[in-house]
């Protein structure tokens, strides 16, 4: 077992380093994987994801607020990434956003970077509650955040065009006293 907080047997996660533009480029050419975490975007250029590298690699946590590389211990691989976001601290409520590589996607590499996210944010900074939001086409991120014991809390209807067809917005929570009963 690691000593180092942000690791587990199989990944870690880590900032991304500017070299990660790759990566991030090649994933933009996937419009599926782009479709299911936010949706599809303008063509992008090397120039532009290198920048973006560049820039990211540079950025402390604001905020508590963070993007964080997926990578496999064993090939120092970049097989996805997770983002804490709209961290309020004074209520004590996050969200975040994930993303495996479809390759990648059913080892359970999000299940380890998840619950990371959500141990660091639960036993280190004191926040009380994590909200995820999911589009209902979305049947794999539906299961996985019900099999880790999120709860359905909500469901706005026709909130994402996609395709041309109209989505409904999920939203899953999982409060600090459900953590600890299902993970301490």
């Amino acid at each position: 077992m690691s000593k180092y907080f942000w690791e587990t047997e199989r990944i870690r996660l880590r900032g991304v380093y500017p070299e990660d533009w790759e990566v991030h480029y090649h994933w933009d050419m996937d419009s599926e994987m782009q479709r299911n975490t936010d949706q599809l975007h303008f063509p992008t250029s090397e120039t532009r994801t290198k920048r973006w590298a560049e820039e990211a690699s540079k950025k402390t946590p604001e905020n508590d607020n963070f993007h964080m590389e997926i990578v496999l211990l064993e090939t120092k691989q970049v097989i996805g990434s997770i983002s804490s976001s709209r961290a309020d601290s004074r209520n004590g409520v996050f969200r975040y956003g994930i993303a495996i590589h479809p390759e990648f996607q059913r080892n359970g590499y999000a299940t380890e970077a998840i619950l990371l996210l959500l141990k660091y944010f639960f036993e280190e900074l004191r926040y009380q509650k994590c909200t995820v939001n999911i589009n209902d086409w979305n049947e794999g991120s539906v299961a996985l955040h019900e099999k880790l014991g999120f709860v359905k809390e909500g469901q706005l209807r026709r909130m994402i065009y996609r395709q041309g067809q109209y989505w409904d917005m999920l939203y899953y929570g999982m409060t600090i006293e459900e953590w600890r009963e299902r993970y301490t």
